[in-house]
């Protein structure tokens, strides 16, 4: 066999073999679905009923599936109470062994031990309560870093909500409030 032919061969082999084992030819690889690190729990010594822990949890999932997001088909959640079978590990641990892409706090308590935890993964609350002087946004103009949530509460709003009713009915003697 003469050389031009021998790297003939060998060149029309190794086009072959690209084709069929190259980059392009290999299976596709499942992206790696989102997960969200829910860290309700009860704090240690406190009973909190099983069905309020559920139903927390179960209107969450609800909601994300209203968005299209489905548990174990395009996202998947990790409880905080599945990680270990004996103990309820620390917000900090969960973020350490987990590694999430999201962490869901229902509440400023977990909030604040998510933040001491992480200050890259997007933290989303659901309730924050006085989150400036927590430590948990800048300011409310610029909240800044990476928790993000819903303040029921709004420094100097109540007093703008009797401002406005005193314009609606100026006559009024008594005003009362309705909570929500």
């Amino acid at each position: 066999m003469r050389r031009r032919e021998f790297i003939g061969r060998f060149g029309l082999i190794g086009a072959a073999a690209s084709t069929l084992f190259g980059r392009g030819s290999s299976a596709q690889s499942v992206p790696k679905r989102p997960l969200i690190a829910w860290t309700a729990a009860a704090p240690p010594g406190v009973k909190t009923p099983q069905f309020m822990v559920d139903l927390t949890f179960g209107n969450f999932v609800k909601g994300l599936l209203e968005f299209g997001y489905e548990q174990g088909r395009n996202i998947d959640i990790i409880r905080r109470t599945d990680i270990f079978p004996d103990r309820v590990p620390s917000i900090e641990e969960m973020v350490a062994l987990v590694k999430p892409d999201i962490i869901a706090a229902p509440a400023t308590l977990e909030a604040v031990a998510a933040r001491k935890a992480t200050s890259t993964i997007p933290i989303v609350c659901a309730a924050l309560a006085d989150a400036i002087h927590l430590g948990l946004i800048a300011s409310e103009a610029r909240p800044g870093g990476n928790v993000t949530g819903i303040e029921p509460y709004i420094a100097g709003l109540p007093a703008k909500q009797i401002e406005l009713a005193r314009e609606v009915v100026p006559t009024a003697r008594a005003l009362d409030c309705l909570p929500t």
